[in-house]
């Protein structure tokens, strides 16, 4: 039997969409305030992503995993849930760049590492997303 050799999922496109973002309590806006919410939308059932490490601009290496959360689909927020699967990795500061690593589980349960660089999150839009 031959093996196929395996290759990790790479971004395939990186883009602003606005959206109706999701209504925050006014505690919650004076926590979160410097922070956007950083969603990855996935198309493909082809594979899970388990965790995600985050670097930000001036640190020296990757920070620990930590679990991703499956966003419900609450008062349409995310749009079209039901087609992509919307995944929230973290909050991340305003203006700030940073990389980050997924660690993505194939359906043979494969684990491979997919990394993206140089993503920042801008202080006019509520939230940002990559593409999967």
């Amino acid at each position: 039997m031959t093996k196929t050799a395996y290759v990790p999922p790479r971004l395939g496109q990186y883009e602003a969409v606005f959206f109706s973002a999701p209504i925050w309590v006014e505690e919650e806006m004076d926590s979160f305030r410097d922070l956007r919410p950083f969603y990855l939308v996935c198309r493909t059932k082809r594979f899970s992503v388990s965790a995600v490490s985050f670097k930000l601009e001036g640190d020296q290496g990757y920070r620990g995993w930590q679990a991703v959360s499956l966003v419900a689909d609450d008062d349409g927020f995310p749009p079209h849930a039901k087609v992509h699967k919307w995944l929230l990795l973290g909050f991340v500061p305003v203006g700030v760049r940073f990389n980050l690593q997924l660690r993505c589980l194939d359906a043979q349960g494969r684990i491979g590492l997919a990394k993206c660089y140089n993503l920042i999150a801008l202080g006019v839009r509520s939230f940002e997303l990559a593409q999967i």
